[in-house]
C-alpha cells in the first residue's frame, strides 16, 4: 500500500524486495527446514496454526527481524543491546566538515562475530543514547526501519533513472553515447541500434534539498549528458573525442 504515499520510487522498491524474498521462500532448500520445523514443533501444515508457515507470516518475521537489524557492510546482523539506541543524526559540526558515511568509523565487526559499537558524540551521564544509523534517505529509513526521521540532513528527492532514458537517446544522436563508453559511465552494449531498451542503465538520482547530488557515478554521468544542452562545449567535447581515436588509430 505503499502508492498511497506517493512515492512511487519506494513502491517500486518495496515490491522488488518482496518479489526476491517470495522466491526465496520457495526455494527448496529453504521449504526443507521449514518442514523441518514443523516437525520439531509438531505443526501441520494444513491444521490449526497453519497459516503461521505462510508466506505472508514469514513476510511479516522477516520485515520485524530486518527492522531491527544493523547493516554492516552490507550485511545483516542481530544486535539485542545495541538496537535500543535510538536516531538522532549526528551533530551538525561533523556533517559541515564534510565527513560521510561514518557509520562503520563507530561500528566494527571482529573476527570472533562480535560487534563493538561506539559512540559518536559526546554522551553526558543520565542523558539518552542516539546514535546516527548512517547517509540514508528518508525512503530508505521507511523500507529498512520502519519509521521516517523528523530530522534528516541526508534526506533527498529519489528520480527513478527509468523516466530519464530519453539523455540516452539524446546522447546517441549527438555522439555522447561514445563519450559516455569511453568514460566507462556506460558499458559497450548500450551502442545497439536506436529502440534499445537502455532503462537498466540510468541510474537513479537522488537530489538533496540544496540541488546537490552527493553519488561521484551519477554526478560524472549527469555532467557528461547535460553537455546535449551545451552546443559549443558539446561539439569540443566530441571533436576531442574524435581526434583521440584517429590518433590512437
Amino acid at each position: 500500500h505503499l502508492e498511497i504515499l506517493n512515492d512511487t520510487y519506494l513502491a517500486k522498491v518495496a515490491k522488488e524486495s518482496k518479489d526476491l524474498l517470495f522466491t526465496f521462500y520457495h526455494d527448496a532448500n529453504v521449504q526443507f527446514i521449514l518442514e523441518k520445523l514443523r516437525g520439531i514443533t509438531g505443526s501441520d501444515s494444513s491444521g490449526p496454526g497453519s497459516s503461521c508457515w505462510n508466506f505472508d507470516s514469514f513476510h511479516r518475521y522477516v520485515s520485524i527481524s530486518s527492522s531491527r537489524a544493523m547493516v554492516l557492510y552490507g550485511q545483516k546482523y542481530l544486535t539485542p543491546l545495541a538496537e535500543f539506541a535510538n536516531y538522532q543524526p549526528r551533530p551538525k559540526e561533523i556533517i559541515d566538515r564534510g565527513a560521510t558515511n561514518t557509520f562503520t568509523l563507530f561500528h566494527e565487526k571482529h573476527d570472533d562475530g562480535s560487534i563493538t559499537v561506539r559512540a559518536d558524540r559526546d554522551v553526558v551521564a543520565g542523558q539518552q543514547i542516539f546514535e546516527d544509523y548512517g547517509d540514508l534517505d528518508n525512503s530508505l529509513f521507511l523500507e529498512a526501519h520502519g519509521f521516517v526521521p523528523d530530522e534528516n540532513p541526508f534526506h533527498c528527492a529519489s528520480i527513478d533513472g527509468g523516466k530519464l532514458t530519453y539523455l540516452l537517446e539524446e546522447m546517441r544522436d549527438s555522439g555522447l553515447l561514445d563519450v559516455m563508453i569511453e568514460l566507462r559511465l556506460l558499458p559497450p552494449s548500450v551502442a545497439g541500434g536506436a529502440g534499445t531498451d537502455m532503462s537498466e542503465y540510468m541510474p537513479d538520482v537522488c537530489v538533496r534539498g540544496d540541488g546537490s547530488v552527493d553519488d561521484a557515478f551519477t554526478v560524472g554521468f549527469l555532467t557528461v549528458a547535460a553537455l546535449t544542452r551545451e552546443p559549443e562545449q558539446l561539439k569540443r567535447c566530441v571533436g576531442a573525442r574524435t581526434i583521440s581515436s584517429a590518433e590512437a588509430e
